[in-house]
């Protein structure tokens, strides 16, 4: 009943707007409604099943995201403030077990004091539901994530500035409850910007990683770690049609259980984008980086490439295409292997601008895992339609 009241409420008001959003437009509003069909939703191995599954006879289903979001900006002076938000409905058609409310909000500020000092301040707050290629596919857990940033910039010259950042974020579980978990971050660097647009940013990060709550007879402030880590980022814009972008250091982080060595780990990204011709563009990417929440056990290392291509067929039709490869490991603080999955996906979608305000999107995407160590290998199709209206 929500799902229907919401769609009229989107027909009724999209014919009295006149006109998609501009990027210098105070208030941005926009809604989407999103049918998708998914033949393994609990993403199964092959022939298996869970108690929702049994009931209903089937691995697949098909459901309708309904969404409303916007965002307003307030310049005041040299000072922008915002807020942002989300609110989407999922229904499905058989496992009503899983249909949820998701909802994104945010508030920032933009700030800048004299003509050396600039940063942003942020807080965020998020309600979700976890993925099944993550959780048990008996366990329907909805994930709660809180956070409040800061950064600032002290311009030393024309070319140089100081960079620095603090961060809180927090996570909270429904089911999962041992992977409730609090992180502080804060980082000081140096950055070295050239006139033509390159950027060198060399940055120290120190993290505390913190469970919330018991698991077995460990305590929860015994179950984290400190880390620290050393990184060198740069972009390279090396023609006006290619751009390059790369980071590389060094993690070390030490559990909070007594009597532990410290662990290091190599951390990284490539990113390589072309502009090969008028309408094509191609990218290509690898890394290795830890996930920012971890599965409660051990620290979640992964490792990613991908390849996609752009393709602007006319200037109301873009073709997008990606491969994407990861790979997750899951290590404990004695490190002991718990996982180590391979993900093979590959996507196809089609943008329609049918008007300024309204894009139609077909798409398509097929995935499959391969668990090194158990027996959880799966594959998965989806293919579905969204549409998109900007006020």
């Amino acid at each position: 009943m929500q799902l229907k009241r919401l769609c009229l409420l989107l027909l009724t008001l999209a014919p009295v707007v006149q006109g998609a959003y501009d990027a210098e437009d105070t208030l941005k509003l926009n809604a989407e409604l999103a049918y998708r069909y998914d033949d393994n939703v609990f993403r199964l191995a092959e022939n298996a099943n869970n108690t929702v599954t049994k009931r209903h006879g089937t691995q697949a289903d098909s459901n309708l995201l309904a969404a409303i979001g916007g965002r307003i900006d307030v310049p005041v002076s040299r000072q922008t403030f915002y807020a942002l938000g989300n609110v989407s409905r999922q229904q499905y058609f058989k496992f009503d077990e899983l249909n949820h409310t998701a909802w994104t909000a945010g508030l920032g500020w933009d700030w800048q004091a004299g003509s050396q000092f600039f940063g942003n301040l942020s807080a965020n707050t998020s309600s979700s539901m976890s993925s099944f290629d993550e959780v048990s596919p008996d366990v329907i857990d909805m994930v709660r994530q809180e956070g409040v940033s800061w950064s600032g910039n002290w311009l030393l010259s024309k070319n140089w500035l100081l960079v620095a950042d603090t961060a809180y974020r927090r996570e909270d579980h429904d089911e999962r409850q041992f992977e409730d978990a609090r992180s502080l971050t804060y980082g000081l660097g140096l950055r070295y910007v050239t006139d033509k647009g390159s950027s060198i940013t060399l940055r120290h990060q120190w993290q505390d990683y913190d469970y919330l709550k018991n698991i077995g007879i460990i305590p929860a402030d015994l179950r984290g770690y400190k880390e620290q880590s050393l990184s060198l980022a740069f972009l390279w814009p090396v023609t006006q049609q290619l751009q390059v972008q790369a980071s590389g250091g060094y993690s070390r982080w030490k559990p909070n259980f007594g009597g532990q060595k410290s662990s290091s780990t190599p951390q990284g990204d490539l990113t390589v984008t072309w502009q090969a011709t008028g309408k094509t563009r191609l990218s290509a990417g690898i890394g290795q980086n830890f996930d920012q929440f971890n599965s409660g056990a051990g620290r979640d290392l992964d490792r990613t490439a991908f390849i996609g291509a752009n393709w602007a067929m006319s200037d109301k039709v873009r073709w997008d295409t990606e491969y994407r490869y990861r790979q997750r490991e899951t290590k404990t603080t004695l490190g002991l292997l718990l996982r180590d999955e391979l993900y093979d996906s590959v996507s196809l979608s089609l943008v329609f601008e049918a008007m300024r305000n309204l894009s139609l999107k077909p798409f398509a995407k097929y995935e499959q895992r391969n668990d090194q160590i158990g027996k959880a290998d799966y594959k998965d199709t989806q293919f579905g339609l969204s549409g998109r209206y900007d006020f």
